[in-house]
């Protein structure tokens, strides 16, 4: 039985043995159904499932960000290296990786285990503390493996957009019992600006070995209110999960499964949208082109609606990438103005994720608008309202962190911007295509000596619009 505690302690004190290469097996996650409709005042419910793979199953490493031809001669492998937290290891097949070499370690955790180090058969003998050892008939073998990886903890953080809110997690979230028995912690937390659920959940210590469940299981859950219309996704933050599970290999030290492959699902919800005013708009960023933005996407917007004095504030807006024949690429949007009355002189401020906050109002802006108030005009129709063109003054790029780099954004390029761009562009931070960097400013998937120029510029302005 406390063995399948392994998953919940991973969760509690991360279990040493997390390199790259110690996983037993792998699992996707996946929010389903994958496409949710709801009305405003309505419950919009989404659950967290995950698919163990076959215990033995290869778990595909993850891709080799791209050689930036900076890291000279490769080094020898390393055999027999002395692990300070008392691990016999390997370090085996270096690759090169944002200008350094990176080793793959291999340690010498359960009876069985087999690798090759130099051109050298090598095989663990023991438990933590064994050496690895060549003579291969010391190694025994392995019992055999087989069936659904058993998963017995998560640690995890799902994030949606301000169409839908969660005002009590310990009652709108609840665990499929057969599977996860006991909330660690459900709470909400902000990253990067969005609004996002921590869940932590652990099978509990009434649950034998034999009792977990592997292979297409659901694990929670989440009952969204509905509180404005609009279309989002909710998302599962891969680089902030952990997944525990159970490891029968006598011996065996290792109780993480690696996540691969994470599913979001979209949203689209209904209201009384004839009641409400409607911004269309488009926008562009800075330095984002047509050629090359290949990480542009998804970038969430923060939208404050100005009329009459008062303010209403929308965040994770999202926006939809439309075909331009300038050099910037345009996104499109239509906002309902949920909670807003003014029909006209309407000012708009806008923020990118990575920009300072930019104030649009008027038709067709292409400088800054020096002047108190707005001068747009707005219907409760989507198909009468304008569609207000306001890429031709791009939001400014460079606003990434904040007072320090674990900051988020704080509506100010400074010297703590320019510092993180600079020390990721030394070592060309890269991402795959649709992935996200903070230090990326012209979503070419790298932070590079272009983010570093596209950043300066920005320095002349520092702040945002703000009234």
């Amino acid at each position: 039985m406390l063995a399948a505690l392994g998953g919940g302690l991973l969760l509690v004190k991360q279990n040493q043995n997390t390199q790259r290469g110690a996983y037993f097996a792998g699992t996707k996650l996946l929010m389903q159904p994958q496409a949710l409709t709801g009305s405003v005042g309505g419950e919009v419910v989404t659950q967290l499932w995950a698919e163990t793979e076959k215990i033995g199953d290869v778990v595909k490493p993850t891709p080799t960000p791209r050689n930036d031809g900076n890291c000279g001669a490769k080094p020898a492998e390393k055999c027999g290296v002395w692990a300070n937290e008392g691990w016999w290891m390997l370090q085996v097949r270096p690759e090169c990786i944002n200008g350094k070499w990176d080793f793959n370690d291999q340690v010498c955790t359960k009876a069985g285990r087999k690798d090759v180090c130099g051109g050298q058969n090598y095989c663990c003998p023991g438990a933590i503390g064994t050496k690895w050892t060549t003579n291969m008939s010391s190694c025994p073998t392995s019992p055999p493996l087989g069936g659904d990886a058993k998963l017995s903890s998560i640690d995890t953080v799902v994030c949606y957009g301000s169409n839908l809110e969660l005002t009590n997690p310990g009652i709108q979230v609840s665990l499929n019992e057969e599977v996860l028995k006991d909330v660690i912690d459900a709470s909400l937390i902000n990253v990067d600006g969005r609004t996002c659920l921590r869940l932590i959940a652990i099978s509990g210590a009434s649950m034998k070995p034999e009792d977990l469940k592997g292979g297409m299981i659901s694990l929670a859950t989440i009952r969204f209110k509905a509180v404005s219309p609009g279309s989002g996704k909710v998302e599962i933050l891969a680089d902030q999960t952990k997944v525990g599970g159970y490891n029968p290999t006598v011996g065996a030290t290792d109780a993480a499964l690696k996540v691969g492959t994470v599913t979001e699902a979209t949203y689209t919800i209904g209201g009384e949208v004839g009641d409400v005013p409607i911004l269309n708009y488009k926008v562009s960023f800075g330095d984002v082109k047509v050629a090359d933005a290949k990480c542009a996407v998804n970038w969430p917007l923060q939208i404050i609606v100005l009329g009459a004095g008062e303010t209403k504030v929308y965040s994770d807006v999202t926006t939809q990438a439309v075909s331009s024949s300038g050099s910037l690429i345009t996104y499109k949007g239509s906002l309902p103005l949920v909670g807003f009355d003014h029909l006209i002189n309407v000012a708009a401020f806008i923020k990118g994720p990575k920009h300072l906050q930019m104030k649009y109002a008027v038709q067709n802006q292409s400088a800054s608008y020096d002047k108190a108030g707005g001068e747009l005009t707005l219907t409760k129709s989507a198909e009468s309202s304008v569609l207000y063109d306001f890429s031709k003054y791009p939001m400014l790029p460079g606003d990434v962190v904040g007072a320090t780099i674990e900051v988020v954004p704080n509506g100010v390029i400074d010297g703590v911007d320019f510092a993180y761009v600079k020390s990721r562009s030394l070592t060309h931070e890269t991402v795959a295509e649709g992935g996200n960097l903070k230090g990326d400013l012209d979503g070419n998937c790298q932070v590079n000596t272009n983010d570093v120029t596209v950043l300066k510029k920005s320095l002349e302005t520092k702040q945002g619009e703000l009234y």
